[in-house]
């Protein structure tokens, strides 16, 4: 009777022992899945990240350029309207030179 007892015992130890093991693995088993569903949702963050980025400077790269036209426009207006504005002052410090250098002679 107490080697029945003795051998139930030893018996549900191996099933504690079996249900032990079988959780150990179904819980690897679990993070590994975790892991793994983890680096697939970083890779698919950092993918959008990049295709975003890729995005926001085109978009910049065309404010830019606007920009740059407009930028460029307006400096050529200045320059053109500076470059009239001396020869006008040159003319006339050129007129006045011979209007004085005639007067002398």
């Amino acid at each position: 009777m107490i080697e029945e007892v003795i051998k139930d015992i030893r018996h549900a130890e191996d099933e504690a022992d079996a249900i032990t093991f079988k959780g150990v693995q179904d819980s690897k088993a679990i993070v590994l899945e975790a892991e793994m569903k983890a680096e697939k949702m970083r890779k698919d963050v950092v993918l959008e990240c990049k295709e975003e980025l890729k995005s926001v400077c085109a978009d910049a790269e065309k404010k830019a350029e606007k920009q740059r036209k407009t930028i460029i426009a307006e400096g050529k207006v200045f320059a053109d309207s500076l470059a009239d504005n001396m020869k006008a002052q040159s003319e006339k410090i050129a007129s006045y030179i011979c209007d004085s250098f005639v007067k002398k002679f």
